[in-house]
């Protein structure tokens, strides 16, 4: 029994180990709270605030895929704004990302950019929208992808 206990404990470091995680980075005074629209299959995941000039990290499922926006409100998500989005452990176990403009090109209130940790890769969004470095229509390419398991997504003006 004790070896069935240890086994799993060794299985749950794993997976915290190789888990995904989404790194929120405020760049102003703002409380947001980031909502969460998850793709048919993928687990839920709870609203999350982010404190002014905060930064928060949240895990992310394996092979999670899905959107996220920003809004001022605690309870309100609002109207659409521009949405971060990924689809984590994808084609050849790489996560696939980009910041989406498509449904709101001129919001500048929430998401900005969504990039790998390390700061190496693309970056996907902008200082000010619109921009040319953004989903901003269907079958836009803008679709970027890294190996790299957590991403960081500025938000906030």
């Amino acid at each position: 029994m004790q070896y069935l206990n240890i086994i799993a404990a060794m299985a749950t470091i794993a997976s915290i180990a190789s888990a995904n995680s989404i790194i929120f980075v405020s760049r102003d005074t703002t409380d947001r709270t980031v909502c969460w629209y998850s793709a048919p299959g993928s687990a839920t995941i709870p609203k999350t605030s982010v404190p002014g000039r905060g930064t928060v990290h949240v895990p992310i499922p394996e092979g999670w895929e899905g959107a996220w926006q920003t809004s001022k409100s605690a309870t309100d998500c609002g109207p659409v704004g521009i949405r971060g989005e990924i689809k984590f452990n994808g084609f050849e176990d790489k996560s696939w990302y980009d910041v989406s403009a498509i449904d709101n090109l001129t919001n500048n209130e929430g998401v900005h950019w969504l990039y790998p940790q390390s700061g190496n890769g693309v970056h996907s969004g902008c200082e000010k929208f619109p921009c040319d470095t953004s989903y901003n229509r269907p079958d836009d390419k803008q679709t970027q992808v890294t190996d790299e398991k957590d991403l960081i997504c500025e938000i906030g003006g």
